[in-house]
């Protein structure tokens, strides 16, 4: 298949979706307790749609591999945008705004993610290779079912 831009975004989406599905826009406590359990609801979500396409014991362990992966990688950047809403916070409570500061600081954010969703491409790539078409096709249907169920719920 020829991977078009289009095609790489609905590959790292399909990644996402799959290796992180908790991560919809909630605050991560940075409380010890809090980050295992959003852990082990991640860890959860992730076995739960691995046993609905059928994965096998080793797709299980390669998933789980570039799950780990991309949420490790995922640390940093959720730390760095809590910094740039302080940052960003501060600055519009402030009586004159650093310009060079809050451009340097969104800057500095926008490369971060911009690393981060090319990271979330290549583990959405290999993923593509550790599942089959079946697999593949079901991961599709039920994208498209949380999608509808969405829409359903907030009128989209």
């Amino acid at each position: 298949m020829k991977t078009t831009p289009r095609h790489r975004a609905g590959l790292g989406a399909m990644a996402l979706m799959l290796l992180l599905p908790a991560c919809g826009g909630e605050e991560l406590s940075q409380d010890p307790a809090a980050l295992l359990e959003h852990q082990q609801m991640i860890n959860r979500r992730v076995d739960r749609v691995l046993t609905q396409i059928k994965a096998t014991d080793d797709q299980r362990q390669r998933v789980q591999r570039l799950k780990n992966d991309i949420i490790a990688r995922a640390q940093p950047l959720h730390a760095s945008h809590q910094a740039l809403h302080k940052t960003l916070r501060s600055q519009w409570l402030a009586p004159t705004v650093d310009r060079r500061l809050v451009r340097q600081t969104v800057s500095q954010q926008l490369d971060l993610a911009r690393a981060f969703i090319n990271l979330a491409l290549e583990r959405a790539m290999d993923l593509h290779d550790v599942l089959t078409v079946e697999q593949r096709t079901e991961l599709v249907r039920m994208g498209d079912q949380m999608r509808q169920m969405r829409r359903m719920w907030h009128g989209r």
